[in-house]
């Protein structure tokens, strides 16, 4: 008998807590939506602040978002049709100039998407779901600005501009690449893991003469040799495989942390008593190529104090193993710089007289 009784009230009980757990499941929401975002339209950022930013203090708007208010018109002209959604009969759409705010607001401040939800009186779990849509559809409309040029002419423009800006001829652009820093994916290993112990991806960019970036190549394992980096993006492939109707000897401009081939040029490796050939040159070199770096920091300097560690150099790479014909061409370029291409103020750069 109290065999029975137990297992009786044993079984009362889990009736009860299925029958709570069923409440819970079932329990209506307290609200369809919070009082307070419901008030979006009359005291939300897009209508309070951002109203007064754009017709008091212009710089500030620009600020706000590292865009003007025409630039950022301009950009919901491109991406509105593909964020914006129908209002339906249990609710009015987000705006898609509000999507856009908040996205751009993301970008430049790095601010939580918590945080965000009380200035834009948008929930956190909407924010979730729209950011990777409008980060697409700004991507895919803005590809236009980020292209590699196709024909023969367009790099001649290129080197044109570096030979007459940068004292450095037949140059098609000035190469350099950056660590990014992220958190590790799952199940993801060492993968990402780099050589400052930290976790990353890896963004190389081709830069012109004039700060402009013509090529992204960005995804490859921060873990991967920097050598391995380069030989296996698309832009070194596209190289080899003379997809890309360079002119004729043309060359791109990389630091130590690049191969040296016969169409990438690195520096001299630096050694006390150098010569001045080789001094020379690593001067001219690296005034042609530090475009790419300041386009980098031109890049970094969008984001309103951006944390440190975000973007980390390439370490040198450690091959040695350079081709005859990547030295001679290299060579070639030093005698240029002491011969018919040289200019006056160079032996000043590099602290050297000629005697």
């Amino acid at each position: 008998m109290a065999n029975n009784y137990v297992l009786n009230a044993a079984a009362d009980v889990f009736e009860q807590i299925l029958i709570l757990e069923l409440e819970k499941k079932t329990k209506k929401r307290e609200y369809w939506v919070r009082k307070w975002i419901s008030r979006r339209n009359a005291l939300g950022a897009s209508e309070t602040l951002l109203k007064e930013l754009h017709f008091e203090d212009p710089r500030s708007f620009c600020n706000f978002f590292r865009v003007d208010y025409d630039m950022f018109y301009e950009l919901l002209q491109k991406v509105g049709p593909i964020i914006q959604r129908q209002n339906t009969v249990m609710r009015t759409a987000i705006p898609a100039a509000i999507k856009l705010q908040v996205v751009l607001r993301y970008l430049a401040s790095g601010d939580s998407i918590s945080s965000l939800q009380y200035l834009y009186r948008v929930p956190k779990n909407t924010i979730s779901c729209f950011l990777e849509e409008v980060l697409d559809a700004i991507s895919s409309q803005l590809k236009e600005f980020i292209q590699v040029p196709k024909k023969k002419a367009e790099w001649e423009i290129i080197t044109n501009g570096f030979n007459m800006k940068w004292n450095f001829p037949q140059c098609i652009g000035a190469i350099d690449g950056k660590h990014i820093v992220i958190k590790a994916p799952k199940h993801s290993g060492s993968l990402y893991f780099n050589y400052k112990n930290q976790f990353s991806i890896v963004l190389l960019a081709l830069v012109d003469h004039d700060y402009n970036f013509t090529c992204l190549d960005i995804g490859s394992y921060g873990s991967a040799s920097d050598g391995g980096i380069f030989g296996k993006s698309a832009l070194n492939t596209a190289i080899i495989q003379n997809q890309l109707d360079l002119p004729e000897n043309s060359v791109i401009l990389g630091d130590e942390a690049f191969p040296l081939k016969e169409y990438l040029m690195k520096p001299f490796p630096r050694r006390p008593n150098q010569h001045i050939k080789e001094r020379v040159y690593n001067y001219r070199h690296c005034r042609a190529r530090r475009i790419s770096e300041n386009a980098f920091v031109n890049l970094g300097s969008w984001r309103e104090d951006p944390a440190p560690g975000g973007i980390i150099n390439l370490a040198p790479t450690r091959d040695r193993n350079f081709n005859n014909a990547a030295r001679l061409k290299r060579n070639q370029f030093a005698n240029y710089f002491m011969g018919e291409g040289e200019v006056e103020w160079q032996y000043r750069m590099v602290n050297m007289q000629v005697v």
